[in-house]
């Protein structure tokens, strides 16, 4: 079974908040939801419509909320723009971010080749594979290197 594997590379500005993984992991979701929210229209979400959205109780996210100082107003909500900013901050979104593609067989390739990834600020600096008959061949604009030498981009780019 071939596998791709995308590995982080440098980010150039470090997230300076922490959160409990369990409120990392829900916050992306939350982020979703809020563009969804924007993208419709409503300028408010409460705390309750964000829960309903990862299956938690409001409590719980305004809990999470609170490592992004993000308080909403009692009976109005969120306001859904500056949540969404605030998120986008705090999940790095708005930070440039660099990163190497291991294994470029065809969902490799289609990973390489995503625009999406612009979205959030991602961009794949290079392509490794450990099949020779890869190696040289390019996808985009960037060549498919061999796997061995991952280890000596690494250390250069001090991954």
């Amino acid at each position: 079974m071939a596998r791709s594997i995308l590995l982080a590379g440098r980010t150039k500005h470090k997230n300076q908040w922490a959160a409990p993984q369990p409120a990392l992991h829900r916050m992306p979701v939350y982020y979703r939801r809020l563009l969804q929210a924007i993208e419709e229209g409503v300028p408010f979400v409460s705390s309750d419509n964000l829960g309903r959205s990862v299956g938690m109780p409001g409590a719980q996210v305004r809990k999470d909320l609170r490592y992004l100082s993000e308080h909403g107003r009692p009976g109005v909500g969120y306001d859904a723009r500056s949540l969404a900013a605030h998120l986008e901050e705090f999940l790095g979104l708005v930070n440039d971010k660099e990163a190497v593609l291991v294994g470029v067989g065809n969902l490799g390739r289609a990973l390489a080749l995503y625009p999406g990834f612009a979205r959030y600020r991602l961009q794949i600096i290079a392509l490794f594979d450990s099949d020779p008959t890869k190696v040289g061949q390019t996808v985009g604009d960037r060549q498919i290197f061999p796997v061995e030498k991952l280890i000596n981009l690494a250390q250069r780019l001090h991954i």
